[in-house]
């Protein structure tokens, strides 16, 4: 079926729109990346990590002509009639699926400034309202049992490359008095530590450290 999809979630009104060629098999497929934790749209992710598939009912809401053009054009409707962006699963503001469909200047404009500031909050001035409103959200967010276990299967018996050691080595170097604050502050609206260690090109446990003031004392 060639048209328009949506993804939406049985416990509130946040929705997810796409367009496809082949909805059986996009449907697998969204499955399949949400399974393997890799998903495209966080915010899906997220909601899949926590409530997991019952929770979400895929529907084929409109049929097209095999055009790129008015699959675009519809799929940009619909994120617009559910504002899918704001309120819902969508990682753009604006349809931009895989059909090899190439985005105008004027639409690339639109985009750059809609993710001005991006996900890291850099640039973007929040209020402490939404400040104190991340923060509680962040509070004694602990992993799973199930993600822990996941992790460590993963990573159980694997050999790391000289590279690899290298690259841990270059992201256990020394930070900056400036960048140990920014961390902190970072950490105090509540972003993610794996998040921060790459802004930083760190790893996880110098941010975890710095969280818990057990590292950089003697620059506080």
């Amino acid at each position: 079926m060639i048209g328009i999809y949506l993804i939406k979630s049985k416990i509130d009104s946040r929705k997810y729109i796409g367009s496809t060629i082949d909805f059986k098999k996009r449907k697998i497929c969204h499955l399949k990346t949400l399974k393997k934790n890799k998903h495209h749209s966080i915010k899906l992710q997220r909601f899949y990590n926590k409530y997991g598939k019952d929770f979400l009912i895929f529907k084929f809401i409109e049929y097209c002509d095999f055009n790129k053009k008015d699959l675009i054009e519809r799929e940009q409707f619909y994120i617009n009639f559910y504002n899918s962006y704001k309120k819902g699963f969508n990682s753009k503001p604006f349809a931009d699926n895989s059909l090899g469909v190439k985005l105008t200047k004027k639409a690339k404009m639109k985009i750059s400034v809609a993710n001005k500031g991006n996900k890291y909050c850099l640039g973007r001035i929040l209020s402490d309202v939404t400040k104190n409103k991340m923060r509680k959200k962040a509070i004694g967010r602990k992993q799973s049992i199930r993600t822990i276990n996941k992790r460590v299967k993963k990573n159980k018996g694997k050999k790391r490359s000289i590279e690899a050691i290298q690259k841990t080595i270059k992201k256990t170097q020394k930070l900056t008095y400036k960048q140990v604050q920014e961390i902190k502050n970072l950490l105090k609206i509540g972003i993610y530590q794996k998040d921060i260690a790459k802004m930083f090109n760190v790893c996880q446990r110098t941010i975890c450290r710095i969280n818990l003031n057990i590292s950089y004392l003697e620059n506080l």
